[in-house]
């Protein structure tokens, strides 16, 4: 079974988690409530400086790797192949070492 847990879903289980509210966290973040509330509902995408600020508030600094790859997904296509390029250098290379012994 798949899971996608939104960036949304993560910040609104930390707000909660730190026993923040809505209106609590827009403070903080100097933003509306209504705002948050559409983020976490994940019908806005937060800009960086919003989401710094989101992930201070919630001291949850992991936050701004969901971020990146919601903001930006061909950065994670972009790491798959070079790790699968990786991957193929090392096959090739330990064929190479065995040959060679």
């Amino acid at each position: 079974m798949i899971i996608n847990i939104t960036l949304g879903a993560v910040i609104k289980e930390h707000r909660q988690w730190k026993g923040l509210k809505v209106k609590d966290l827009a403070k903080i973040v100097d933003v509306n409530p209504v705002y948050i509330t559409q983020i976490e509902r994940h019908n806005k995408l937060p800009s960086r400086k919003v989401m710094e600020k989101i992930a201070k508030a919630i001291n949850y600094i992991e936050l701004l790797g969901l971020w990146v790859k919601e903001k930006h997904p061909e950065i994670q296509e972009i790491n798959e192949l070079i790790r699968k390029y990786k991957d193929s250098q090392k096959k090739y290379s330990d064929r190479v070492s065995k040959k060679n012994k």
